[in-house]
């Protein structure tokens, strides 16, 4: 002030000064402010793995979600069941039920829930094996049967394919049940939206990320209105695990930073592929 400079500029030198003379205040804020975020992320359930982590999720440019346990509630019931080419629907939901008891799947934890309600009769079943993304397989009474995709059956039989295409225009999510390569029973399933999926859509839009994209292994006509209604900007449907990675890939090389927000089990390649994973649901 006495050598007549500037107030403001006097106090920017000030500063740098200060910094540059003990930079312990400056450094120490980042790590601080970090910290702090993990433990309020913490205090409302969300586990953050690091500050890697924390601050890559600022220059993600694309944000790909899973469907089913993501951006809807991931509680789908049963709304249709059909037995088919004269298979008795007690019989077919026995066998479906005690397919499904072996798997963590939220359509699985349906079918058996909708079995029980409908009193279906237990069935023994017995070398059980994971269908990778596909569905479940299982012997019972010397036969081998099935449950999972459509795309499970190299060929449906003409009252099978009506039926999966007259649930898939309802907008349900399908199930088939087969013996062999025989559709014996289809189940329709419909989950709800979260109520805050499309709020969270727009404030990721507000944040800068560019596009937001729905991956499901369901059928197109339910992954469609999902994603419309969530107001995503692009969706892609049918898809298995390693779809899905793939899927990641494409949208790394288009925006570069991306993240995955999936229900940690099929979405497990995916996750992993992504700069940022964000699981829910089971973890």
């Amino acid at each position: 002030l006495f050598l007549g400079h500037a107030w403001g500029e006097s106090v920017k030198r000030a500063l740098a000064l200060l910094v540059a003379a003990c930079p312990c205040a400056f450094v120490l804020s980042g790590p601080v402010a970090t910290i702090c975020a993990l433990s309020a992320a913490a205090k409302r359930g969300v586990l953050i793995r690091g500050s890697a982590a924390l601050e890559t999720l600022a220059d993600v440019r694309a944000v790909a979600f899973d469907k089913t346990g993501t951006l809807t509630q991931g509680a789908p019931r049963v709304r249709d069941f059909v037995a088919l080419d004269g298979v008795s629907s007690e019989y077919s939901l026995g066998i479906a039920a005690a397919l499904e008891s072996h798997s963590d799947h939220p359509l699985a934890r349906a079918v058996v829930d909708f079995a029980r309600e409908q009193n279906a009769p237990p069935v023994e079943i017995s070398q059980v094996q994971e269908i990778g993304g596909r569905g479940i397989s299982g012997v019972a009474d010397g036969q081998t049967f099935h449950i999972g995709r459509a795309e499970l059956f190299d060929a449906l039989q003409n009252e099978a394919q009506q039926t999966v295409e007259k649930l898939r225009q309802s907008g349900r999510s399908v199930a088939v049940l087969g013996r062999g390569e025989q559709a014996i029973a289809a189940f329709g399933f419909a989950d709800t939206m979260r109520d805050e999926a499309r709020e969270v859509l727009q404030n990721l839009k507000h944040a800068g990320v560019k596009n937001r994209v729905v991956l499901s292994g369901d059928h197109e006509a339910s992954v469609r209105d999902v994603a419309q209604h969530a107001g995503a900007d692009e969706f892609r449907a049918a898809l298995l695990p390693e779809d899905k990675l793939g899927a990641m890939r494409d949208l790394s090389t288009r925006y570069g930073t991306v993240a995955m927000v999936g229900d940690g089990i099929n979405d497990a390649p995916a996750l992993a592929q992504a700069d940022v994973g964000i699981a829910m649901g089971t973890g």
